[in-house]
């Protein structure tokens, strides 16, 4: 675990890959994003990821926290309760950082910590990879889509249209 920006008493964290006790936090994570109150998972797909969660323990996550393409950013408080995540999936082919999976626990959100986490990624890729931009989706159906459009363009990303096929909303930002 890596520490790669602090403001007030949060901190976020980038996880190793392969490390046991990062993958526990990783797992930790996810299981938060699953059963906080989120009103853009749907409430059948969510039940079935926590039953498998609550099933597999930190198993259920290993292959994607293992993969080397595959990052994941966490935002803990300086108690190290975890209250944010984001993942990052680098493509070589494509030389871009897709931004993806963003959370915050619905008692911190409205203080802008999703912006650490844009911030955090942004130096990952600008400091671990050669890549000179990033992207990332909104589904414009979702409840949270405004505040997520509204962060991604604070954030320096700029809409380049939609996806017809998947009717998402790109974004982009160039570094």
């Amino acid at each position: 675990m890596k520490v790669l920006n602090v403001r007030d008493e949060f901190r976020c964290v980038v996880l190793d890959p392969g490390d046991p006790d990062d993958l526990e936090i990783h797992f930790q994570a996810k299981y938060l994003s699953y059963t906080d109150d989120n009103p853009d998972l749907e409430e059948e797909h969510r039940e079935g990821v926590v039953q498998a969660m609550e099933k597999d323990g930190s198993a259920y996550f290993s292959d994607a926290f293992n993969q080397s393409n595959n990052r994941s950013f966490i935002i803990l408080t300086d108690s190290n309760a975890i209250i944010g995540s984001a993942n990052l999936i680098c493509h070589d082919d494509m030389q871009m950082g897709y931004l993806c999976s963003s959370h915050i626990h619905s008692q911190y959100r409205g203080l802008r910590l999703v912006d650490m986490l844009f911030e955090a990624r942004e130096a990952f890729v600008a400091e671990e990879t050669p890549y000179k931009f990033m992207m990332l989706q909104i589904d414009p159906n979702n409840l949270a889509s405004g505040a997520s459009q509204k962060a991604a363009i604070r954030n320096g990303f700029v809409a380049i249209g939609a996806d017809p096929k998947e009717q998402l909303l790109n974004f982009e930002k160039r570094l």
